[in-house]
């Protein structure tokens, strides 16, 4: 029986792929040893599922069909950067949202409820939606006048106009690697607020 690594998410529009694109070729521009997230692998993880068994997929989605039926499709506005842990100790480089969060919370807090009856463990941590860009791959860390340059884009961007999209699907996607690096392959599609 073959396992596939799973994870459900919500897939990000073209405009967003485009304001993410241009933070990052802003940030590569003083930055070095980030791992960039590719263009086409951009995307909100809801809930990472891990290596699922191929004979259980069909639950997987069913669940998660039955999750997103009971969510009307909702607007979000991605806009700002934060990092993980902190702005002082960067490990990962992340695009914010700044409407919709909390209807966002509620999506996966349903996906996760139907999820854990099925056999998966909670969240343990509160729901946090971001667009992850980057990770620094340097152990050190950014130096000090990376660091700075890292926290004037950071407040720049509180106050820049944000981008819109509509959530209207929830995708369980599979990753694997090949030649070209991380690959996600949409397994299937739950359209919010239909059975």
């Amino acid at each position: 029986m073959k396992n596939l690594r799973t994870f459900v998410a919500v897939d990000v529009s073209d405009a967003v792929r485009r304001y993410a694109e241009s933070l990052k070729d802003e940030l590569t521009a003083c930055l070095s040893g980030i791992h960039w997230t590719r263009r086409e692998n951009l995307h909100v993880t809801l809930k990472f599922l891990g290596d699922v068994p191929e004979t259980e997929l069909a639950g997987v989605c069913s669940a998660v069909q039955a999750a997103v039926c009971q969510q009307d499709p909702l607007e979000i506005e991605w806009g700002g950067l934060g990092a993980f842990p902190d702005a002082q100790r960067p490990r990962t480089l992340w695009v914010g949202i700044r409407q919709g969060d909390e209807s966002l919370r509620t999506l996966q807090g349903l996906i996760d409820k139907n999820l854990t009856e099925y056999g998966f463990p909670p969240e343990r941590r509160r729901f946090h939606g971001h667009l992850t860009i980057g990770r620094i791959s340097r152990r050190d860390g950014l130096a000090a006048d990376q660091l700075a340059e890292v926290e004037d884009i950071f407040k720049r961007e509180q106050t820049t106009e944000g981008v819109g999209m509509m959530v209207e699907e929830v995708i369980t996607f599979s990753s694997f690697i090949d030649s070209e690096g991380r690959v996600y392959q949409p397994i299937a599609r739950a359209r919010l607020g239909t059975s």
